[in-house]
């Protein structure tokens, strides 16, 4: 097994709890780590691997398409469209930030890190 990973990933979102966080929107960042139920492949052919620009996007489609109350639901479907696109995804590790959460206290950021593995029930 190995890993492939994208860091400090950021999109524009409407995800939130008021009217209006979903309204006016948030940048949200992304750390994300996939672990691949594969040896590393002796090829050099990025299909034989999990291509991080194209797991780049999908993060970036769930996050922009979408509209969740919460951090924890887009974490949840940003996991399943990853494990759904790629076949070869054995666990995702992420972590979604809401930079500059509007909280009643200064903070650069909140939200939410799971692990989600294959086969497990939600």
């Amino acid at each position: 097994m190995y890993s492939v990973f994208v860091e400090g990933l950021e999109f524009y979102g409407y995800h939130g709890v008021s009217p209006e966080e979903r309204s006016v929107g948030h940048r949200f960042r992304v750390d994300l780590s996939v672990t691949v139920n594969k040896s590393l492949p002796v090829s050099d052919e990025v299909s034989d691997t999990v291509d991080y620009g194209e797991l780049a996007q999908v993060v970036v489609d769930v996050g922009t398409k979408n509209q969740f109350l919460t951090v924890e639901r887009l974490v949840a479907m940003i996991g399943e469209n990853v494990m759904n696109t790629f076949p070869k995804v054995e666990s995702v590790n992420i972590q979604v930030e809401k930079l500059l959460p509007p909280i009643a206290h200064t903070a650069k950021a909140a939200g939410v890190q799971a692990v989600l593995v294959r086969g497990e029930t939600k």
